[in-house]
């Protein structure tokens, strides 16, 4: 085993140290666009089920007061919530991606950078798309100044989701 000189270990621990700085400030990055999006299907739903929230109680693993129907949601709980299907979705990703490659001997291609800001586009243009719908079915004074700012949100999350990507894209050719 090679033994590490003292310049080795600073040079190691600063790594590890830019490893971790990066990586903070890679998800509080993604947080923006996964809260503004959370806040808009939130708001879509608030606008076709009423105060209707009932769907939470399957995930009152996540905060038991979900169970109840007696809750607030914040930054935090949509955090959880988004951490949970994210998980789900990983699992079921990873599981495709195992039965391609091991059962049908398919090798994943890998996805390029613009394929990834298409794929993002396409996910969220919906959600936003129908926020404005709901918000121009409700019978609201305010009405354009909601959908400038929902068409605001909308931009705000594609310019941090591109940043985000990016980020990502960087630190893969740096490693």
């Amino acid at each position: 085993m090679k033994r590490l000189l003292r310049g080795e270990i600073y040079l190691l621990i600063i790594e590890r140290m830019m490893n971790v700085i990066k990586s903070f400030l890679h998800y509080m990055i993604l947080s923006v666009p996964v809260s503004l999006t959370s806040v808009m299907i939130l708001a879509v739903l608030k606008n076709t089920t009423g105060n209707d929230l009932s769907f939470l109680k399957y995930l009152s693993f996540i905060h038991p007061s979900f169970a109840e129907g007696t809750f607030n949601i914040g930054i935090p709980e949509i955090m959880n919530i988004y951490f949970v299907i994210s998980l789900f979705l990983m699992i079921i990703i990873g599981g495709g991606r195992l039965f391609l490659r091991y059962v049908m001997h398919i090798k994943p291609q890998k996805t390029s950078l613009g394929a990834k800001m298409i794929i993002g586009i396409i996910i969220l243009t919906p959600i936003y798309v129908t926020g404005g719908i709901s918000v121009m079915k409700e019978a609201n004074s305010s009405r354009p100044g909601i959908l400038s700012m929902i068409l605001f949100f909308y931009f705000l999350s594609i310019a941090f989701y591109s940043v985000f990507i990016n980020l990502e894209h960087v630190h893969k050719k740096l490693h």
